[in-house]
């Protein structure tokens, strides 16, 4: 059985996307957005799904893809960005590498959709307007429950970085429930 939850927000200055579907043991994440200012920013995170119980779960992320261009991907090592200094010796230096590319996250689904409330207020005032748009429920809550790269800022100012942050605490609508 496949589920999709989609997340989104759109103003007058750009937009994000996100995709969210579960297969069995595996899920996607599909980041999109394009903000005036940032330009383009498009990853797919391949995770490892441990479900826990029907409405509580873990995503692993096992591959990091960012989007070059519409159809071609490069992958990314998140310990490419993890740098320590000579003091360490290369046994340790090589364990952190490997202990930082571990980046969890947690779920939760709801029982009952419940409206979504914008993180901003002054988004609610641009929706009232009608210059902002997001789903009106949301039926899932994603939140970064491990990843030593962030807790130690070595993705502080990076792309990469960004999208691991805006995925924390990011509500998703559900989208579509198949077989």
């Amino acid at each position: 059985m496949t589920q999709t939850y989609h997340s989104s927000l759109q103003t007058g200055s750009g937009r994000t996307r996100v995709l969210l579907t579960f297969a069995g043991e595996s899920a996607t994440i599909d980041y999109d957005s394009n903000w005036m200012g940032s330009g383009p920013i498009r990853y797919r995170f391949r995770c490892q799904h441990q479900r826990r119980s029907a409405t509580y779960g873990l995503l692993k992320l096992t591959t990091i893809e960012r989007y070059e261009t519409l159809l071609y991907t490069v992958i990314e090592d998140l310990a490419d960005y993890v740098t320590l200094g000579e003091e360490f010796d290369e046994e340790y230096r090589q364990s952190h590498r490997n202990f930082s590319r571990e980046v969890v996250y947690e779920y939760i689904k709801l029982p009952s959709s419940e409206v979504w409330i914008a993180g901003d207020p002054g988004l609610e005032d641009m929706q009232a307007l009608g210059y902002a748009d997001w789903p009106e429920r949301f039926d899932f809550i994603l939140f970064l429950h491990f990843s030593v790269a962030m807790a130690e800022r070595y993705l502080e100012g990076t792309n990469l970085g960004l999208v691991l942050s805006a995925l924390d605490k990011m509500k998703f609508a559900l989208a579509t429930e198949g077989e």
